[in-house]
């Protein structure tokens, strides 16, 4: 997980999660909190928070569990996975997103790309 405030400080945590719940419990909240007091994302903006999942279906089953608290707030996520067409999550990246959850493979094909 990476934090990146508008001072560029960068905290690495790596944690070895039993549940969906524990990163809820663990990640989403706090960074949610450090997310309300950044400055509003520009298109193009972010991510300030990455979280990488191992397979899509965590990936999604995080994404979820992260909009049950970002949704009631101005912090944006998105998911980005293998398997389906890039096309849409590309634009919701450009876009500017808060959170962004991946898969290392999806994340590396973007990185790539530049977009």
């Amino acid at each position: 997980f990476f934090f990146n405030d508008t001072a560029t400080t960068e905290i690495y945590t790596e944690q070895i999660v039993g549940s969906v719940r524990c990163v809820q419990e663990t990640v989403t909240i706090p960074a949610i909190i450090h997310l309300q007091a950044q400055e509003a994302l520009r298109y193009g903006d972010g991510p300030i928070v990455l979280v990488l999942a191992p397979t899509r279906e965590l990936a999604m089953q995080i994404h979820e569990q992260v909009k049950i608290f970002s949704d009631s707030t101005k912090v944006r996520t998105t998911c980005v996975y293998g398997g389906v067409e890039k096309y849409h999550q590309r634009k919701e990246l450009q876009r500017g997103c808060h959170i962004v959850i991946a898969t290392p493979g999806r994340l590396i094909d973007f990185l790539e790309e530049k977009s």
